[in-house]
């Protein structure tokens, strides 16, 4: 096993064990604990620290969706705990579930109805968490508490503790939801950019959708160019997907592998870009040659069907 194969193994690995904890260890309530510890563990197993980042979020993801489940039919149970005093940040760490997003099922049930966006507009601003939002039979619970925020009392106790939690979520909340968007929009440009400089005609994916496409990729190649593999091989690219993720082996072949697929269908063979690294290229599904698979970046020569090379670097 090569050096990046064995530190993409020990990294996993390392991913797995802090996710499956019980309970759950104490990085994942501590913003700069989980910045330190991906630090020196990137460090240590001598893996790119952005590719950690994604890697420990994608595994959380892969957990979270049973714990989920096991929160919701649960939620009386913890209800009943932040209505005795515990604050949602404490009842998130006994539940091994994430502080924003308990904070945020705490607060469907303690405030009246407010839909799905609405929702999502308070866990935005939590400071209007006024208490005529509390529903009455839960107006008590704002007497609880009281002492950890004496010093803000024009928030309620609700609206506090909200912050409380999304200040100590270091995977969810809006500012990670931002900075994902932005992030994933950064690398798309970074994309259509490299591929003007090359002076490659494309359409983007919203031009396709202005057109009528449903699934589309990123990038569709008004012409198909080719490229040189890590083997050596010639590949032929009609389309690119951008991904701002590290493109472990189950994610790739379980998420983004099928929905690549689409396009073969449609566009032919293609290329996805993982700009945070990937799994070791042998380990990947690659549907039978028709997807090829880059890391960090843009190949910097692809030949044109007339044989010129379009070069990134001039």
């Amino acid at each position: 096993m090569d050096d990046y194969a064995n530190s993409y193994d020990q990294a996993g690995k390392w991913c797995r064990q802090q996710v499956i904890k019980k309970p759950m260890v104490a990085l994942f309530y501590d913003v700069k604990l989980f910045h330190k510890a991906l630090k020196e563990t990137s460090k240590a197993l001598n893996f790119p620290l952005q590719s950690l980042q994604s890697l420990i979020r994608t595994t959380h993801l892969k957990v979270l969706k049973l714990a989920t489940t096991t929160v919701k039919s649960d939620i009386s149970f913890h209800l009943e705990h932040y209505c005795n005093g515990d604050s949602i940040l404490k009842i998130a760490k006994s539940a091994a579930f994430p502080p924003f997003l308990m904070a945020r099922l705490l607060v469907d049930e303690l405030t009246v109805y407010m839909g799905r966006k609405e929702l999502a507009k308070i866990m935005r601003e939590p400071r209007c968490l006024t208490k005529d939002l509390i529903l009455k039979k839960f107006q008590h619970s704002e007497n609880l508490n009281i002492a950890m925020f004496s010093n803000q009392p024009l928030e309620t106790r609700l609206s506090l503790e909200v912050q409380e939690a999304v200040r100590s979520d270091p995977l969810y909340g809006p500012d990670h939801d931002r900075a994902r968007h932005s992030i994933g929009v950064e690398y798309e440009v970074a994309l259509e950019r490299a591929l003007k400089i090359m002076d490659i005609p494309f359409e983007t994916e919203s031009q396709l959708r202005e057109k009528g496409s449903a699934r589309t990729p990123d990038v569709l190649l008004k012409t198909p160019v080719a490229f040189r593999d890590t083997s050596g091989e010639w590949k032929v690219v009609c389309w690119i997907d951008s991904k701002a993720m590290f493109g472990d082996v189950e994610t790739h072949g379980r998420t983004v592998l099928p929905q690549c697929e689409t396009y073969i269908h449609r566009f032919g063979p293609g290329m996805i870009v993982y700009w945070f690294g990937h799994a070791p290229i042998d380990q990947l599904n690659c549907a039978n040659g028709e997807i090829s698979v880059a890391g960090w970046y843009l190949p910097e020569a692809l030949m044109m069907p007339t044989g010129e090379n379009a070069l990134l670097e001039p």
